[in-house]
Order: structure tokens, then C-alpha cells, then sequence
């Protein structure tokens, strides 16, 4: 597996507009084998490796949630026991989260976990080889009081502990000495033209899909997505930029199909925008690069791809 690196990869938008229509299925399933290989690779290096601590990390919806799954399914097709451990149940209830300067809440700090008590887990877990974790719920922005979930460690035993702060020193102090390997999830491909242009932003891929999930999964207008954008990128730059480059294994989560496959959810959440001003050259650029293509059909898509997490369906 490679580290982390700055410059992105790229795709040919022309190259891939081609095989989409002329052979959809083939697009997807190499689409599809492109991610699945660096699955693969990772869970091969984790056990050659004997590190039985994954930790995974990376910015809003780079697929953390679905890659993880992904990771724990192919560690479990070599044998292993696995168990998953989300950062997001570790989240402070609303009024004791932090404020940006303004003082709008600061969702992207990681202040907003719980720390203290994820250390407390962590320290019943690697003493008595089993701990009961919390679960947070969303919808009331209160942690359970009556249920948890159970977590067991054993010389044989794999955990993937993921959220947006995975790498942060922090969550690297509280897991100790065991031996641990950083993963960094993000999307790191640039869609082009055929003289290099580039015509969909690897970051502007991000926002569609972060605009969908909210849309579909959460019922976020996509006003409110968009006005929270800023401050979403403003914490990646402060709280996990800093620390991808200590990440171990690098994971590209493009998946090249993926404009195809979001553009009539996209044409019908922003094709006829009346929304404020100021998010309108976000929302031109993105409508005036997908009213370009043709859908993809869902139906072509495995039900455990990666881009199922964003797909405009309930």
C-alpha cells in the first residue's frame, strides 16, 4: 500500500464517458475491482504485518463508513475475528460541544468526542479482554442510556476503529502500544478533459455526495448543506490534514463511475436552484458539469459497493 500524497490522481472524463455508454456493466465492475484491490492489499499488509489495530480515518463522506465494512469483510474471508468500533458513538451531547469563533457549533473539532471515556473503553478492553461500548443516537443527539454494544480483544482478535479523527495523537495515545496501522480514506481523483483540464474536482465529487446523503439519509436541504461546507473543509484543514501524512496506507476512494451514477439526483436537487446567492456558482458549476452526462443505471451497481452509501434512495 502507498502513503499519502498530495498530488491526485486523474481520469479521463472522455475516456470514461465512452465506456459508460458503450458497456455501463463493464465500467462498473472495473470500477468496482479498482477499489476492491486496494481493500485487498490492506488487509493483506495488516496481517503479514500483525497489526491487529486499524485505524481509519479520513474527511467527510470519503466512504470511512462503507470502507471499514469493507475492510472487516475481507479480514473475516481470512479467518479473522473482527469488531468495528465508530469514533461518531463517541460524540459529546449538543451542549457540551465546542463553538467556532462565532459562536455557531464547531461539529468538526475533536473536541466534539468524547475522549476521556473512549480511553476508559479502551483501558477495559486491553485489561479484561471485553468492554461494553456506547452507541450514539443522531436523530436525538443523546448518547443511549439502555443499550451499548460489546467489544472483545484477543491475541487473535482485529479491530477497526474509524471516524474522522482516527489519526489524531490523541485517539493514537489512548490505543497504547498495541501495534496499530493508520489508514487514510479519501477521494483522491481529478476528472478531466482531453487537455488535462480539469472538470470535476475531486472535492467537488465530494460535495455531491455529501449533498445527496444529507438530502436522502439525513432530510438536510441542500441549503444547509452547502452553508456548512466551509466549515467542514476549515476543520479538515485543521484537524486531520495535519495528520494524514502519519497514516501507513494511503486508500483512494474515487470510484470512476461515480458522476454517471449521481447525475439525475443532482439535476433534480439543484437543477432548478432558488437558493441563496451565495451558494450559486457552487451549484452552476456542479449542475453545468453533470446536465452534461447520461444516468447510469443503479441497478448495474453491487450492493456493496462503496457508492450505495450515496445513492438517492432511502
Amino acid at each position: 500500500m502507498k502513503p499519502y500524497t498530495s498530488e491526485m490522481d486523474r481520469y479521463s472524463y472522455e475516456s470514461l464517458f465512452c465506456q459508460i455508454r458503450q458497456a455501463p456493466e463493464k465500467a462498473v465492475a472495473m470500477g468496482e475491482e479498482t477499489f476492491d484491490a486496494q481493500i485487498r492489499a490492506l488487509c493483506r499488509e495488516a496481517v503479514e504485518r500483525d497489526r491487529r489495530l486499524l485505524l481509519v480515518s479520513g474527511p467527510s463522506a470519503s466512504g470511512k463508513t462503507t470502507t471499514s465494512k469493507k475492510i472487516i469483510t475481507c479480514l473475516e474471508g481470512m479467518g479473522k475475528e473482527v469488531y468495528r468500533i465508530s469514533l461518531d458513538n463517541f460524540y459529546m451531547e449538543d451542549r457540551n460541544l465546542p463553538l467556532w469563533e462565532d459562536g455557531s457549533v464547531n461539529f468538526e473539532a475533536p473536541e466534539c468526542l468524547d475522549l476521556d471515556l473512549f480511553h476508559q473503553c479502551l483501558s477495559i478492553l486491553w485489561k479484561e479482554g471485553t468492554a461494553q461500548f456506547p452507541i450514539f443516537d443522531f436523530t436525538t443527539s443523546r448518547r443511549r442510556r439502555d443499550k451499548t454494544f460489546s467489544v472483545r480483544y484477543a491475541p487473535d482478535t482485529f479491530l477497526v476503529v474509524e471516524g474522522l479523527h482516527a489519526l489524531n495523537p490523541r485517539i493514537r495515545q489512548a490505543v497504547g502500544d498495541i501495534p496499530s496501522l493508520g489508514v487514510y480514506i479519501s477521494i483522491h481523483s481529478d476528472f478531466v478533459d482531453e487537455k488535462g483540464k480539469v472538470v470535476l474536482s475531486g472535492r467537488q465529487l465530494r460535495l455531491t455526495r455529501r449533498i445527496i446523503r444529507d438530502l436522502v439519509r439525513r432530510d438536510a436541504p441542500v441549503e444547509e448543506t452547502l452553508s456548512m461546507w466551509d466549515n467542514v473543509l476549515r476543520g479538515e484543514r485543521l484537524y486531520i490534514h495535519p495528520w494524514r501524512g502519519s497514516a501507513d496506507a494511503h486508500i483512494n476512494s474515487t470510484i470512476p463511475y461515480e458522476p454517471w451514477l449521481y447525475r439525475n439526483a443532482v439535476m433534480d436537487a439543484m437543477g432548478s436552484w432558488t437558493g441563496p446567492e451565495a451558494h450559486q456558482k457552487v451549484v452552476r458549476e456542479l449542475v453545468d458539469f453533470y446536465a452534461g452526462l447520461t444516468q447510469l443505471d443503479t441497478g448495474l451497481i453491487p450492493a456493496d459497493s462503496l457508492t450505495q452509501e450515496f445513492l438517492k434512495t432511502k
